[in-house]
């Protein structure tokens, strides 16, 4: 990779000093840890340092964007998750009636048995 600007060269990457600044880039992720760095460094090192950042997030989103395909593939997209929620909702809302039906169902059943029992015992006019 050709990298070269204002006559700054790009750090090979097979070097230790890359390899040290690469692993340093992976493990920060604030201005704090870099910041005393930056006041050391010269325009070179700073440049490459940029450029190992600058991997890292277009890496970093490479990822992000493949699992955000993936959710969408799976998942559907918003308006495909909201009908899915709608429905879901209406689906447990007929349970609940049909369970609630067949519950007041059983109680006329009970209701009209008792009434029955009350009759025959002289009970109930």
């Amino acid at each position: 990779m050709s990298c070269r600007s204002n006559a700054l060269s790009a750090q090979h990457r097979l070097t230790a000093h890359f390899d040290r600044l690469h692993r340093f880039c992976q493990e920060h992720t604030l201005w704090e840890d870099y910041r005393p760095l930056t006041e050391r460094m010269n325009d070179e090192e700073l440049a490459n340092m940029a450029i190992c950042l600058c991997h890292q997030v277009d890496k970093a989103m490479a990822k992000y964007l493949e699992r955000k395909d993936r959710e969408f593939t799976t998942e559907g997209g918003i308006r495909e998750r909201m009908t899915a929620a709608r429905l879901g909702q209406r689906e447990t809302q007929r349970q609940t009636i049909e369970r609630q039906a067949a519950e007041i169902e059983a109680l006329r059943k009970e209701n009209a048995r008792l009434k029955e029992m009350l009759k025959e015992a002289g009970l109930f006019g």
